[in-house]
């Protein structure tokens, strides 16, 4: 692997999610512009986002050698990990399933959102993305975007209201793998811009 300091990275993620197929942001399209109809902002985090890839494997053993001589995927999963900072339950359905309500405000009646969940075990299934961005050596913002074709939240999470922190709620999404697409191409793309076209 060559040498690259543009290639050495710090940046904070935006998550966004959309129904699976959502057509994706343009390589050409700016960080920080808005991104195609049907993505949306999934809200501000107060945890790094972590994107892990991780696989067993099975080795045959032969009487011949001591170690193994092959070596071949049995499983894989790709997980994606933040804590959303925001008390809003907007996102909470596309994650958790269930439903949200909202209520405006009006004559003798408050504004109001309620969420609802409970007694339903199919769990929605979105498209997930996320932008960073990178620098290079002559000040030139490029971005760097991930895409999950299809993903569950894995596990919930816990809702602590503490007086020592701020609220958060823990997110984990958990990769299905989309069987349209080319094999080894059906869970996770990532896209890193490095030049702008001529």
């Amino acid at each position: 692997m060559p040498t690259d300091v543009a290639a050495v990275t710090m940046s904070n993620a935006t998550l966004f999610y959309a129904p699976v197929g959502t057509t994706l942001p343009a390589d050409s399209l700016a960080v920080g512009a808005a991104w195609p109809v049907g993505w949306v902002q999934y809200g501000l985090t107060s945890a790094p986002l972590v994107v892990a890839y991780s696989y067993e494997t099975k080795a045959p053993e032969i009487q011949e050698a001591l170690g193994a001589v092959k070596r071949k995927k049995v499983s894989e999963e790709l997980t994606a990990e933040t804590t959303m900072a925001q008390l809003d339950f907007a996102g909470l359905p596309s994650t958790w399933g269930g439903t949200n309500t909202v209520v405006a405000s009006g004559v003798g009646q408050v504004g109001k959102e309620t969420f609802k969940i409970g007694g339903a075990a199919q769990l929605p299934i979105r498209m997930w993305g996320f932008e960073a961005e990178q620098e290079d050596e002559e000040g030139n913002v490029f971005p760097v975007r991930g895409f999950i074709w299809k993903a569950t939240a894995e596990e919930g999470g816990e809702l602590e209201f503490s007086k020592e922190d701020w609220t958060g709620l823990p997110l984990k999404l958990s990769a299905l793998e989309d069987l349209s697409r080319t094999k080894g191409e059906r869970l996770f793309q990532l896209v890193r811009v490095v030049e702008a076209a001529s």
